[in-house]
């Protein structure tokens, strides 16, 4: 019978399959979602405009700013 033993070695490096949430963010120019929800850890994520600086600003003018709400 054999003597091996199952061994372990820890490390504080991340592991290159950990994942993370992409998440939106708003720009300059607008607003961008994620195109993929989750993304590996230490890549970069790919984004898509959702709504333009100029769009947000005329539903912002006319459903906020119309309907009192702020």
């Amino acid at each position: 019978m054999s003597d091996a033993k199952d061994c372990f070695v820890k490390t504080t490096a991340p592991s290159p399959w950990e994942t993370r949430k992409a998440e939106p963010y708003v720009g300059e120019d607008g607003i961008y979602m994620p195109i993929h929800e989750y993304i590996y850890e230490g890549t970069a994520t790919e984004y898509r405009m959702v709504m333009s600086k100029e769009l947000f600003q005329e539903a912002f003018k006319e459903y906020i700013q119309k309907e009192g709400l702020i």
